[in-house]
């Protein structure tokens, strides 16, 4: 009897958790461009979801919006189990800074990497036609130029 309570009870604790609200995103560089960055998201439950996305971006300090899902201003809605990629490009963050890819370049070594270009991404989602919001802890992250790579800063 306590063996079938036992399978009774995490089969409850599986069952649920497919329908606990879950989502994330990962950062990956294009092989042929490392300015050029895919930001995948994944739905990891059976629940709809709105993602929204704030990359925060800051040039020397100087904050710096793109606009759209990359600003939070509009979602990217996935399906149960779903994903989905974008994409956004170094160069445009630095140009809506009035910053040029060789200026960065070039000042790569007389300054702190973190100062340059950093990202304090914040991620949330909620299920489709909710109020709740649920909010991933934030994932900072910097452009090293000396290196031409996304460090994650934790």
């Amino acid at each position: 009897m306590a063996a079938v309570l036992v399978y009774i009870y995490y089969t409850y604790l599986l069952a649920k958790d497919a329908w606990t609200p879950s989502a994330s995103f990962a950062l990956k560089a294009y092989p042929s461009d490392p300015y050029h960055f895919a930001l995948l998201v994944q739905n990891h439950s059976k629940v709809s979801l709105n993602c929204w996305c704030n990359l925060n971006a800051t040039v020397y300090g100087q904050a710096v919006s793109l606009g759209g899902f990359y600003s939070g201003q509009s979602s990217f809605d996935l399906q149960p189990y779903g994903g989905g990629n974008g994409h956004f490009d170094i160069r445009d963050i630095l140009a809506k800074a009035n910053r040029s890819l060789e200026e960065m370049k070039r000042l790569a070594g007389s300054s702190n990497p973190k100062e340059q270009l950093y990202l304090n991404i914040d991620f949330w989602y909620n299920p489709v036609g909710a109020n709740i919001v649920i909010r991933n802890p934030r994932q900072p992250h910097y452009f090293d130029f000396t290196r031409d790579v996304m460090v994650a800063d934790f």
